[in-house]
């Protein structure tokens, strides 16, 4: 179910975007990938602090995501 919400996301642009990653996260908050998503939405939409702790989170939940590392190096 999550992953449907992640792919929805990624064909959606702006806050919607970050409502669909969001869903994917109410879904299974264990998902790195739906974290970083919204972490890179909410830094397109002019919002780094919010980027930065949502790719914050979803290093944590898998240290070897190296594109969370990226961007979340780019917000600094």
């Amino acid at each position: 179910m999550a992953m449907g919400h992640l792919d929805r996301a990624r064909r959606l642009a702006g806050q919607e975007a970050i409502d669909a990653c969001t869903d994917a996260i109410n879904a299974d908050p264990d998902y790195p990938e739906a974290w970083q998503e919204r972490g890179s939405r909410h830094a397109a939409a002019g919002k780094p602090e919010a980027g930065v702790a949502d790719l914050t989170r979803a290093i944590g939940l898998a240290p070897d995501l190296a594109l969370a590392r990226l961007q979340r190096a780019r917000l600094y």
